[in-house]
């Protein structure tokens, strides 16, 4: 875990706050708060990929309800409700938003745990979805009022570490809980075990809006459709969201679908499974997450197309090391370029919502990001995983056998190339839009 007084340099760059704003102290503890909470968004979310296999076979279901439930059915609810939640996030206590929003998703993780089919356990993923669409735009809001525009992309990334640490927990945690207890009641457990961070949440303090963009904090909020056409108008703004949706695409997949490849191509127990993914997506993402806003922070405090730089770098990258894993034959070598495929796809995250949070007003931070979420969520998380299964199952027919899995994920890894393109094309167009918005 990264020490807050570790990252009191670049978190918010001096020990002052503007007039009436908040604390560095009450900034770097909404950070590791709020760090907490999306921890154990992505645990409950990682969950259902991991306990996949012992589901399938449970309920009898096939790799396209196993899609539908770690990606479609969650992505289109998530999607739908994100815009006008995030309208309402951006008029209300966004604190008070994320805590709402962490109950009604752990108490529907929980409630997985007595899905009697395929119905009631669509049911309780589209309740998870519900709670954790009103979470990251709250939360992105949040943090761009705690850290100014010079050090958001790292305090972003600080968060966003907790999509690989969440998924390392689920892994681990989902694996042997499993072995232990079942697949049911690894979703109660984790779902009730959320309810704690409720107290913590409780502590944190609110920060003016806008308090390091005083000048540009004052105006009507416009209605959606005007919101929506005043932000995508901005080349930059469309560009980067598009590049994180196809970059969202093959993370989700590789992570979605990781656990039923290795089990049905390499023959690996679910325990070992467990452990080896809490490495990949924990360790790997976690390190891609880190050094990718890191580096992205570095650059933009220098030259603001470091936002996208560092993401089309990572998206090209990506693509020998994520074939290398889904083709290798020996479980090692496979799982070896796993991790490094995994830190070069997460790479992204930070630098991404931070051109966002930067390129949107402030008054409009929340709203920016859930556009953000429809693309990545519906385009990249739903799409993905859906698709893929969809590809598998097309495979299996035609006679690959369990390797239908494997050749079905390469063929989603190439939209790295289309995410690349997207981000190259990005940077061109950065500078003048952030000095237009100003």
């Amino acid at each position: 875990m990264i020490r807050m007084s570790g990252i009191q340099a670049e978190a918010t760059g001096d020990a002052t706050s503007p007039p009436g704003g908040t604390t560095v102290r009450e900034a770097h503890f909404a950070l590791g708060s709020l760090l907490m909470v999306a921890i154990f968004s992505h645990l409950d979310r990682k969950l259902l990929s991991i306990l996949q296999e012992p589901i399938k076979a449970e309920l009898g279901l096939s790799d396209v309800q196993l899609g539908a439930l770690t990606g479609l059915a969650f992505s289109v609810v998530y999607t739908v409700v994100a815009l006008p939640m995030s309208r309402v996030t951006d008029r209300v206590s966004r604190k008070w938003v994320i805590i709402s929003a962490l109950v009604v998703w752990s108490l529907m993780t929980a409630a997985s745990g007595v899905a009697a089919g395929f119905l009631t356990l669509l049911i309780c993923r589209m309740g998870v979805a519900i709670g954790e669409s009103a979470c990251t735009p709250a939360t992105m809001s949040l943090l761009s009022d705690f850290f100014s525009s010079k050090k958001r992309a790292f305090a972003i990334a600080i968060c966003s570490m907790g999509v690989p640490i969440g998924t390392m927990l689920g892994s681990a945690t989902g694996g042997w809980l499993t072995s232990e207890l079942g697949w049911r009641s690894a979703f109660i457990h984790v779902g009730l075990a959320g309810l704690v961070l409720v107290p913590l949440l409780l502590l944190i303090k609110e920060p003016p809006r806008g308090q390091f963009d005083a000048a540009k904090a004052k105006r009507e909020i416009p209605p959606p459709l005007e919101a929506f056409l005043s932000v995508w108008r901005i080349p930059s703004f469309r560009l980067v969201i598009l590049g994180a949706a196809a970059q969202t695409f093959v993370l989700t997949t590789v992570m979605a679908w990781g656990a039923p490849f290795y089990g049905r191509v390499h023959h690996m127990p679910i325990e070992q499974i467990g452990l080896a993914l809490a490495v990949i997506f924990g360790l790997g993402g976690g390190l891609g997450t880190f050094f990718g806003g890191l580096i992205a922070g570095r650059l933009t405090a220098k030259d603001a197309r470091g936002y996208a730089i560092v993401p089309a770098f990572a998206a090209a990258a990506s693509l020998p090391l994520g074939l290398a894993q889904f083709l290798s034959a020996g479980t090692p070598a496979s799982l070896a370029f796993g991790f490094l495929n995994v830190l070069m796809l997460s790479a992204f995250i930070g630098p991404a919502q931070a051109c966002v949070q930067t390129l949107a007003r402030p008054d409009m931070r929340a709203f920016s990001s859930a556009v953000m979420l429809i693309f990545t969520s519906l385009i990249g998380a739903g799409l993905g995983p859906f698709i893929t299964g969809a590809l598998s199952d097309g495979l299996k027919a035609a006679g690959f056998g369990d390797g239908s899995l494997r050749y079905a994920v390469c063929i989603t890894l190439t939209m790295t190339i289309v995410a690349c393109i997207l981000f190259v094309r990005a940077s061109n167009h950065l500078s003048n839009d952030i000095n237009n918005n100003e």
